[in-house]
């Protein structure tokens, strides 16, 4: 097959009496859609966003569990759309007399040692954890109280432990609408157009022999614009425009015959009625076919550098594998959550607010905003930007995440669990392609990645020790 450059798909507008156009391009009733460009970003950068937006389209739930924590940075560029939730009265709703001290601490301006963007600190996830990935100075277990729930003893309903087919299909059909995972073009030269295929044409049209304002997809220099991409046999454009075309090959030059609709005036206005009801003629000239890329194509290039992934059938056993477990992941905080009573320090809920604060100093840096305020603004939709609002904005995920934390560390001290080096490695290894060791270590420092790791075996040993339970009968 030919082939040359790969490029993104564009879409056609189709010819609509619910539109008026009064421009060029409403002659063909066509609307010329540019193409999106890439965007340039640094490979680490690039790669780290990645797998974030993937763990979003996939639904990851990681911020129910230990391994995945408020410290942890993120790009502010892959900051939900949702606006976060502020009130005026900081403290209203507040009731737990701990956090509205908290919350008290903090003066209504932003302090300058956390405006000041040049002020770095690394790492800040490690702050308040020993040298084996523990809060220091908290026994978990104390602060835990576990109830009915036995984690060494647990259960997964049928729904948690199974995912169809189908379901994966669905999520791969999600991901490739997402921009970022959508499917490339390759331009083909070697076939005739069938029903359907997307063509890219130029055209220059006339009446009675007279080229006429708006009928051509060239410039008023007679300069090309790249052609116009077109669905073959569509009502993109009037009549059977497009219909013509169909079993012609790139590189052929033809003539086209249409009439415009008698009502045509209706649609566009400005026309004056001088196109309703008359015979065109277009010369058109196909330059290339738009093929879809060959899927297993598609999978090594978004996936294999993150997943090692390389055909369909390892991209659909690889989101089957991460749906299960995302699925277990909820479940079981699900039941951390809900049955499960912890006690979070004061200390730890301080340590928790300051590297969060911490945390959008750096993604305020990383993102070239001008100040702190400017990116609480910006990127967090604070309206009233200062530093309480902040923490507010954040206390309930710190509370999540601190409670998960804890029922995960007292798991640990329980089963007497402490992450070694196979096991931070095992825990990458699950998590491939957001960063490497040294880059983490660097980041977040040795203890968080211990924390990290620490979690991860003890989820392993609630998910392999668990039952599957059987569908329930009807």
């Amino acid at each position: 097959m030919a082939k040359s450059k790969i490029r993104k798909k564009s879409k056609i507008k189709a010819y609509s009496k619910s539109k008026s156009r009064a421009n060029s391009a409403a002659i063909t009733g066509i609307e010329r859609v540019a193409r999106p460009q890439a965007q340039t970003q640094s490979a680490s950068k690039k790669r780290t966003a990645i797998v974030a937006a993937v763990s979003c389209a996939l639904g990851f739930a990681l911020g129910a569990t230990l391994y995945f924590t408020v410290l942890r940075p993120t790009p502010a560029d892959l900051a939900t759309d949702e606006p976060t939730p502020i009130v005026n009265d900081l403290l209203e709703g507040v009731t737990d007399p701990d956090v509205r001290e908290l919350l008290l601490k903090f003066p209504l301006d932003v302090p300058e040692e956390f405006d000041d963007l040049e002020q770095r600190i690394k790492p800040f996830s490690s702050n308040g954890l020993d040298e084996a990935g523990r809060w220091a100075g908290v026994r978990a277990l104390d602060c835990v109280n576990f109830g009915d729930v036995d984690f060494d003893d647990f259960e997964f309903p049928h729904y948690v432990h199974t995912v169809t087919d189908l379901e994966v299909v669905e999520r791969m059909m999600l991901l490739m609408e997402d921009e970022q995972y959508a499917p490339e073009y390759v331009e083909v030269f070697d076939r005739a157009i069938k029903k359907d295929d997307f063509v890219n044409i130029e055209f220059i049209g006339s009446i009675d022999g007279v080229p006429f304002d708006g009928g051509s997809s060239f410039d008023e220099n007679g300069k090309s614009k790249g052609g116009v991409e077109v669905v073959a046999g569509s009502n993109d454009f009037i009549d059977d425009f497009l219909t013509q075309i169909i079993g012609h090959k790139p590189g052929d030059t033809f003539e086209v015959n249409v009439t415009f609709p008698k009502d045509y005036s209706e649609v566009f206005p400005d026309t004056e009625g001088f196109f309703d009801g008359k015979d065109a003629s277009f010369e058109v000239t196909i330059n290339f076919i738009l093929e879809e890329e060959d899927q297993d194509d598609y999978v090594r290039r978004l996936f294999y550098g993150i997943f090692g992934w390389e055909n369909t059938e390892d991209y659909k056993a690889g989101l089957h594998e991460i749906m299960v477990r995302d699925r277990f992941d909820d479940f079981i905080g699900k039941v951390i959550h809900e049955d499960v009573v912890v006690t979070i320090p004061a200390s730890l809920r301080e340590l928790a607010v300051n590297n969060v604060i911490k945390m959008h100093q750096n993604r305020a840096a990383n993102s070239n905003y001008s100040t702190l305020s400017n990116y609480m603004t910006v990127a967090m939709t604070i309206p009233e930007p200062s530093m309480r609002a902040l923490v507010k904005a954040s206390l309930p995920q710190i509370e999540m995440q601190l409670k998960a934390q804890l029922v995960f560390q007292a798991l640990a001290e329980l089963w007497e669990i402490e992450a070694t080096h196979e096991d931070i490695g095992a825990y990458l290894d699950a998590h491939p392609g957001s960063t490497d060791y040294n880059e983490i270590v660097e980041e977040a420092g040795l203890p968080w990645l211990k924390q990290e790791a620490a979690g991860w075996r003890v989820r392993q040993r609630i998910v392999g020790n668990a039952a599957l339970l059987d569908p329930p009968t009807l």
